[in-house]
């Protein structure tokens, strides 16, 4: 290795160690609710381009969650535009990497995370009511789950993309989509127009599919606890035990519940699984780590794309980096509600069902004919 190449891995590594230390701290400040520091901190954080991806993440994570809706959108448009152009890289330009350490490695997200980047865009645009912007990331979020080749599928994105076409009228797209999300859920039934029930209860009735079409109803989309870090570790069980969920009300009326249809840790284990079969398989390796296959990446062929993209992240080892700002428990509440909402109360029970946080707000609270939308994620301890 000449000295001009080693030189340049020595500084890609420093840059990605500066990077690490910023993102550690911003995340713990996000986690104690800080925002404001966790804003500054990546503001203007360097990081060289194995670490772009992610910090485009993370710092959409910490605007979204401080109400930049606008700006959060932004970096995860970036986010995913840097990750498709990284997917059409051959495998000739990632030698370089191949003779690195993991971290220095490119960073692009698992599956799950490429397609959540869609899923929590979608929020933002329903908070600044474009709901035609909001479908186009519905339709991202299909694409996303329709290429996954064999890694885990996503009920509660499955579910927003329904949602999401449900709202500018594509009625036999959102039905698709909700029956895609009911088939992933054991233990919830969703119907075709988007009711969610526990299956103890059986089918919705044809009475209560009416009594949800009549009058004004409430969207909530909840994110629960933090997610997964790059060991898989999960911090913060205890506090929520392993049925989270969260009572929604207007007017101090109780008007129902959330339900939970995604966990990042399960995702995060079911993709650890997947990886270590193809690990063991090979199979694909034959199909992909070929100069001329991998060269012939174009946007006329997303799969091809991904598939590239899994052969050199199984086999090359995996960075030990995640988006670590993404919640654990991913819920919906669809509720009645009054035609004149103005405010929602949210509490939240974790462990036991003992009241782990509750809070009133007025926005985002966006109103698309008869239904409100909004979405919420539980504080800090």
């Amino acid at each position: 290795m000449g000295t001009r190449a080693l030189a340049l891995i020595l500084v890609t590594a420093g840059l990605s160690g500066c990077a690490t230390t910023q993102l550690s701290r911003a995340r713990k400040d996000f986690y104690e609710g800080d925002l404001a520091s966790a804003t500054t901190t990546l503001q203007d954080a360097t990081t060289a381009d194995t670490d772009h991806v992610l910090l485009l993440m993370e710092r959409g994570m910490v605007k979204h969650a401080s109400g930049r809706h606008k700006a959060s959108a932004a970096d995860w448009l970036e986010a995913v535009e840097t990750i498709e152009r990284l997917d059409k890289v051959s495998v000739s330009r990632q030698t370089a990497s191949f003779v690195t350490s993991d971290r220095v490695k490119t960073f692009r997200g698992f599956p799950y995370e490429r397609t959540l980047l869609h899923a929590f865009s979608a929020l933002n645009y329903f908070a600044m009511a474009l709901w035609d912007d909001a479908a186009v990331e519905a339709r991202n979020v299909i694409d996303r789950l329709e290429n996954l080749n064999g890694f885990p599928d996503d009920a509660y994105s499955r579910y927003l993309a329904a949602f999401c076409l449900e709202l500018i009228g594509n009625a036999d797209g959102a039905r698709r989509q909700y029956e895609a999300a009911d088939s992933l859920t054991a233990t919830l039934a969703i119907t075709s127009t988007g009711t969610i029930i526990p299956s103890s209860e059986g089918k919705a009735t044809d009475e209560q599919n009416r009594a949800r079409s009549e009058g004004a109803e409430l969207l909530c989309f909840v994110s629960i606890g933090r997610g997964p870090d790059g060991h898989g570790r999960v911090r913060g069980r205890g506090r929520w035990g392993s049925t989270p969920f969260v009572e929604v009300y207007a007017k101090n009326e109780l008007l129902g519940r959330s339900y939970a249809l995604g966990n990042t840790s399960m995702l995060y284990d079911r993709t650890q699984d997947k990886l270590a079969a193809i690990r063991a398989a090979k199979e694909i390796s034959r199909v992909v780590i070929k100069e001329g296959l991998a060269s012939s990446v174009g946007e006329d062929n997303p799969a091809l794309g991904m598939l590239l993209w899994i052969a050199m992240f199984a086999f090359e080892g995996q960075p030990e980096r995640r988006w670590e700002t993404l919640p654990l428990s991913l819920q919906v509440a669809r509720v009645k509600c009054p035609d004149d909402l103005r405010r929602v109360k949210l509490v939240y029970r974790g462990h036991n069902g003992s009241i782990q946080g509750q809070e009133v707000f007025s926005t985002p609270l966006t109103r698309r004919r008869s239904t409100f939308v909004t979405f919420a994620r539980s504080s800090p301890p």
